[in-house]
């Protein structure tokens, strides 16, 4: 799931892929009482015929016919839309009044977690080398591949109100269980790819494309090799 916007506890998550956003997206969930409208999300999502379209849940808070329900309805955002991009379909009102939170992650460590993901789920990229995947990843220039653009709202500054860092993200995670009043439990660990060592994929012509192309990434973050 790619974006959650709960009027419940008026709050947008921006979810950039490999920066534990499955496991923020199911611990919000689990706190809008997400196990009430399952049957209907899995409704929702068989009458959808184009696969290749990525849907997002808009929770409204709004009581249907049992307590605690809340109300599903559709948005067609494009698969992890950027914060201008949300912020030019969604209720002005709802953009600027919304607290808005995303994670992110050392582009060097994420790059690697992207990679052994894909060897994972795709047979196209179980022979690839590293260097081979980045250049192929960094080629199709995709909205998520920079983090600092990706965040960018209409007026070209940054659009949410909180950053999390994916490295201090039990810690920092509780900064939102305070904010929201959620239950103080720790985030599982969901799609982790364990990655320790990252360092160990790189040469210096890896090294070299991650500077060039996450630039932004490393300075804003305050990230590095």
């Amino acid at each position: 799931m790619s974006l959650i916007i709960s009027d419940k506890h008026k709050y947008i998550f921006f979810h950039l892929p490999k920066n534990a956003g499955t496991s923020v997206s199911n611990f919000l969930l689990e706190n809008e009482n997400y196990k009430f409208f399952k049957k209907g999300i899995m409704f929702l999502l068989r009458t959808i015929k184009n696969k290749n379209t990525a849907y997002n849940f808009y929770l409204t808070g709004q009581n249907i016919k049992e307590k605690n329900f809340y109300q599903l309805s559709l948005k067609l955002f494009n698969s992890h839309s950027s914060v201008s991009k949300i912020q030019s379909i969604i209720e002005p009102e709802i953009f600027d009044l919304y607290h808005k939170f995303v994670v992110v992650r050392n582009p060097f460590d994420r790059f690697v977690s992207r990679y052994l993901y894909f060897k994972k789920i795709s047979k196209k990229f179980r022979n690839y080398k590293f260097v081979e995947f980045l250049k192929w990843d960094l080629a199709a220039d995709r909205v998520v591949n920079n983090q600092y653009q990706f965040l960018l709202n209409k007026n070209g500054q940054i659009g949410v109100d909180t950053i999390l860092k994916f490295e201090n993200i039990d810690t920092d995670f509780k900064k939102l269980i305070k904010i929201f009043n959620f239950k103080d439990e720790k985030l599982a660990r969901l799609n982790f790819t364990n990655n320790d060592n990252y360092k160990k994929f790189y040469n210096k012509e890896c090294v070299d494309l991650i500077h060039e192309y996450c630039k932004k990434d490393l300075e804003f973050f305050n990230y590095s090799f």
